[in-house]
Formats: structure tokens, C-alpha cells, sequence
């Protein structure tokens, strides 16, 4: 399965603008992020814990990442932030299943981690 997509974030308020353009402006970044973590991020999650399910040992999870989850990202912060999330859960799902690509020692040293 895939999805995704994107969406530039919405322009600052200005210096001189009113608390209720603030608040507004405050209103549509929160909605930006939520709308990029809807498309690029939740699908992720349910396809991740579905193949975590039904998938076998051989199977193997991808999922698409993207440059901005590396640097900031003037102008896509919403989109950085969901993409810093999926990669985020794809290295913890690896990690956790013990299906990792690393080496063995460092699957090794996240397990103490997580013991402790």
C-alpha cells in the first residue's frame, strides 16, 4: 500500500498582526501538521503494526522517507515533522521486533537499553 503527499505551510502572521490573525495563523499551522501526519505518518503506523502481525521473517517493511526528516526545512516544517516521524517508527519498529538492518551488535546494545 502507499500514500503520502504534501503541503507547504502557511505564511507567518505578520509583525504587526492582530491576536486574533495570531490565533488564526497559530489555528492553521496546527492544521498543516495535522493534516501531513494523516498522510504521510498514520498510514505508516497502521501498515508497520500490520506487518509487524502478519508478515513473515523473510518479509521485508518499507517505507518512503524523505530529505526534509534530515534538515530544517523552511516552508514544510509540518511535512519535515511527519516524514521525522516515519522514520522515527521504522528504525523503533526494527529495533523492537529485533528485525533491525544494523548490526548485531547495536541491536544488542538497544535491547540493554530497553531492559534498563
Amino acid at each position: 500500500c502507499a500514500s503520502g503527499g504534501w503541503m507547504g505551510d502557511p505564511p507567518l502572521p505578520k509583525p504587526d498582526a492582530t491576536d486574533e490573525d495570531f490565533m488564526k495563523g497559530v489555528q492553521e499551522y496546527g492544521d498543516t501538521i495535522n493534516k501531513m501526519l494523516e498522510m504521510n505518518l498514520y498510514p505508516v503506523l497502521a501498515a508497520g503494526y500490520a506487518a509487524n502481525r502478519f508478515m513473515t521473517d523473510e518479509g521485508l517493511f518499507v517505507a518512503i522517507g524523505a530529505t526534509p526528516a534530515l534538515s530544517a526545512t523552511p516552508g514544510m516544517l509540518a511535512y519535515g515533522l511527519s516524514k521525522v516521524a516515519t522514520h522515527h517508527f521504522v528504525q523503533t519498529l526494527g529495533e523492537t521486533t529485533g528485525k533491525a538492518m544494523m548490526p548485531r551488535k547495536g541491536r544488542q546494545k538497544a535491547r540493554r537499553l530497553r531492559k534498563n
